[in-house]
């Protein structure tokens, strides 16, 4: 099943849960299933964080990739 929900709504129905105290009916809501947002209110890393010592790339390194590859684009 693909994801249909970006880090940001997570982050936003965190906040409302948070708020609120009503996990089901947020997370039906912003369309994220209940046990992604019970595991990220009870601590769990976003994927890109906790799989960081996976990737090739550092995050900095890959902003700095992403910089490069757009003055390049941009200069033509």
């Amino acid at each position: 099943m693909a994801i249909s929900y970006t880090e940001e709504d997570l982050r936003k129905a965190c906040a409302e849960a948070q708020r609120t105290r009503r996990l089901r009916s947020v997370a039906r809501r912003w369309a994220i299933p209940p046990t992604t947002l019970y595991r990220r209110l009870n601590g769990a890393l976003p994927r890109s964080v906790a799989h960081e010592d996976q990737q090739r790339l550092s995050i900095t390194q890959e902003s700095h990739l992403a910089n490069w590859i757009r003055i390049q684009q941009a200069a033509g």
